[in-house]
C-alpha cells in the first residue's frame, strides 16, 4: 500500500498576529473557559484541508499550488471579532474572525478547489461548506455551561482590530504525535504585495 500523508494548504500569519492570538487565549483562560488550546505557532489561515493523500502525489499538488499562486497579490486582512462553531451556545471550536479582503480570499480558494478537483476528483471532491475565514483558538471537548462560553467570548471579542498582510502560501504536511500536530512545509509560495493605489 502506498504511503499516505496528511496535508493542508494555508496562509501563514505574521508574528504580531500570533502575539495577539496568544493574548486572546490568555484572556479566555482568565474567563474560566476550559478548552484544548491550539499552540499559536500552529495557527494558520487554512484554505483547504487535503486529508490523507498518497505521498507520490505531493509533487503534483505542490506544483498546482505554486501555479495557482502566480499573479495572486497578498491579502490585506484584519483580525477582528470572535465566534464559535457551530454556535456560541453549542461551541466546539472557538475562533478569531477575519475581515478585509475576504471576498478575494474566497474567490482564490474557490479557484484552488476547482484545480484540485480537476487534478483528482476522488482525492479532492468539491467542498460543500461555504468558506468561513477564521483562526482556530481552542477546541472544546467537554460540554460546558453555554453561558460560560458566551460570556467569555463576548467579553474578549471586543479587542482592537489588527490589520495585517498575508503574503505566504504554504503546503503543509501534518503529522499527528502524542505531543500534538507537527507541521512541515512542503512548498512555500510568496504572494507579491501591491502598493496602496498601485497595480
Amino acid at each position: 500500500m502506498a504511503e499516505k500523508i496528511r496535508a493542508f494548504i494555508a496562509l501563514d500569519l505574521p508574528e504580531n498576529v500570533r502575539g495577539t492570538l496568544a493574548d486572546l487565549q490568555q484572556q479566555l483562560r482568565q474567563q474560566h473557559l476550559r478548552a484544548r488550546w491550539v499552540p499559536v505557532g500552529n495557527v494558520h489561515l487554512t484554505l483547504r484541508f487535503l486529508g490523507e493523500i498518497p505521498s507520490g502525489m505531493l509533487p503534483q499538488v505542490a506544483a498546482l499550488v505554486g501555479e495557482s499562486a502566480l499573479g495572486v497579490p497578498a491579502f490585506d486582512l484584519v483580525l477582528q471579532g470572535m465566534g464559535a462553531f457551530p454556535t456560541l451556545g453549542r461551541a466546539r471550536v472557538v475562533w478569531a474572525g477575519l475581515g478585509g479582503a475576504i471576498s478575494g480570499l474566497a474567490a482564490f480558494k474557490k479557484r484552488l478547489d476547482r484545480e484540485l478537483m480537476a487534478l483528482d476528483p476522488v482525492s479532492f471532491p468539491a467542498e460543500r461548506r461555504a468558506f468561513k475565514g477564521h483562526l482556530t483558538l481552542a477546541r472544546i471537548k467537554s460540554r460546558p455551561d453555554p453561558r460560560t462560553v458566551v460570556n467569555a467570548v463576548t467579553r474578549v471579542s471586543g479587542f482592537a482590530p489588527l490589520a495585517f498582510c498575508a503574503d505566504t502560501l504554504v503546503l503543509y504536511e501534518s503529522r499527528l504525535t502524542p505531543a500534538g500536530a507537527r507541521y512541515t512545509p512542503r512548498g512555500t509560495y510568496r504572494l507579491p504585495r501591491v502598493p496602496a493605489g498601485g497595480a
